[in-house]
């Protein structure tokens, strides 16, 4: 039998141990010079404040005095916070870059669609505290009382379709669009992966970067875009596009113009680098399913090539975009991210970057478990591999042996409304607490 560990680096040997990536005392260390940090010896040094902060995460963002706990050190909630705010934002960046990167190695063999790679891209938010920071740099929702919202980021993420990591994500100023934090996170790419988007991005201004930037794209078209497969029309009426040839009845390319008027959301100089026009293939499909409205789809790609790239499949790999949602909701539901604690601009990013690497270090869990089980990963439990991390990363409670995780049915088509039963009771500050605190206190006293 294993013997169990004791410390926190006993604790992170075992679980790498299990093919898991984890951040070593060596590569924290060596970010942190890189950086130019100095620290002291002691209980909370880099290494250990990182771990205890991972251990935090996984167990749902638990109180600082928890995770201090769970860790195993002898230091109070105050010092593990101090040695938290004392590392640098771009410490906990270069350790998701660098993570990121390995567990991409590390997946390079498994199977691409049709010898590409496929990533999905989509946007989201998340709340925290109410604080005059937060609310200064993010901003809170139109439309609410004056002291009685909290802040909200808007958060753009990167997935990778195989495995489910999130290669990059970006927390804006609530009211920033997809387009103009989404086009950043293409610094992780290489020439011929694919991005799968949804309408946000199906515009001239993204396909034409996308193209420009030797990537391909598969995007459903944006619902002011107006495009006609009928054969009789082939200029559009305004001069945006003209065909050039059919595939079929429901399948065209069309050299689409450069609009003349630049997009909001696109600098000037970056306008002018755009090419004058680019060919995008159209593809329309419509949807029949029991249980759901007729859906009829429309679809823009660069992927022009229609004896290697089917209509059936480009049709079949769109409708797996719905896959970020359900990584969105295992990261915000299931792990918590959906509030975060922290209450300055700087800890709510590292919280993020924290959130980021546990949710890749489980979807790892779930990628090893698939393998030895014979399964696709995306029926692999997603929180019963974050239990069994969370047992793995205790210094006292890890488990010596490689873990099966529950295998959940495999369900097609299933629909489900998307209500809850149990009714919850909760009561809403509708003024600002200040002024709800003053009322209470003006009531008269009983006799």
């Amino acid at each position: 039998m294993a013997r169990m560990p004791h410390t926190i680096v006993d604790a992170v040997t075992a679980v790498k141990q299990h093919g898991l990536r984890l951040p070593m005392p060596e590569m924290i260390t060596a970010v942190c010079r890189t950086l130019g940090q100095r620290w002291r010896r002691g209980p909370l040094d880099p290494f250990n404040t990182v771990i205890v902060f991972l251990i935090q995460i996984l167990h749902g963002n638990t109180a600082c005095a928890h995770a201090c706990r769970l860790s195993g050190l002898n230091v109070t909630a105050s010092a593990y916070c101090q040695a938290r705010r004392r590392l640098p934002l771009r410490l906990f960046a270069m350790l998701f870059t660098r993570l990121v990167d390995e567990l991409l190695t590390s997946t390079a063999q498994t199977a691409h669609w049709l010898g590409h790679r496929v990533f999905l891209i989509d946007g989201s938010s998340f709340s925290m505290p109410d604080t005059p920071a937060l609310q200064n740099h993010f901003g809170q929702p139109r439309g609410q009382r004056a002291g009685c919202g909290f802040p909200v980021a808007h958060l753009v993420a990167l997935c990778d379709l195989t495995t489910g990591l999130v290669i990059d994500l970006i927390a804006s100023p609530l009211y920033s669009g997809d387009l103009t934090q989404g086009v950043r996170t293409h610094r992780t790419l290489h020439a011929g992966d694919v991005i799968v988007g949804d309408r946000q991005f199906g515009t001239w201004g993204y396909l034409a970067l996308v193209f420009q930037q030797n990537l391909h794209a598969v995007v459903r078209a944006h619902q002011r875009l107006q495009l006609s497969f009928s054969p009789r029309l082939r200029w559009h009426r305004r001069g945006t596009y003209c065909r050039l040839y059919f595939l079929s009845r429901d399948d065209q390319v069309i050299e689409w113009f450069k609009p003349e008027y630049r997009p909001a959301w696109m600098s000037a100089a970056l306008y002018e680098r755009l090419p004058p026009s680019i060919l995008v293939r159209n593809i329309r499909y419509t949807i029949v399913r029991r249980g759901f409205r007729t859906t009829h789809v429309t679809l823009l790609t660069t992927l022009t090539d229609h004896e290697r790239y089917a209509p059936e499949a480009i049709a079949e790999l769109y409708g797996r975009r719905w896959e970020i949602e359900t990584n969105f909701r295992d990261l915000k539901e299931t792990m918590g991210m959906r509030t975060l604690h922290c209450r300055t601009v700087e800890g709510v990013q590292k919280e993020m970057y924290m959130y980021a690497i546990a949710y890749n270090l489980v979807r790892m869990m779930r990628h090893g478990a698939a393998q030895r089980q014979a399964v696709k990963a995306r029926r692999v439990s997603f929180i019963d591999a974050l239990r069994a991390l969370r047992q793995m990363m205790l210094p006292r409670g890890a488990i010596g042996r490689t873990p099966h995780l529950t295998i959940n049915p495999y369900r097609p088509g299933r629909a489900e409304p998307r209500l809850v039963k149990r009714r919850r009771q909760r009561h809403y500050l509708t003024t600002p607490r200040a002024a709800a605190r003053k009322r209470l206190y003006s009531q008269p006293l009983a006799a």
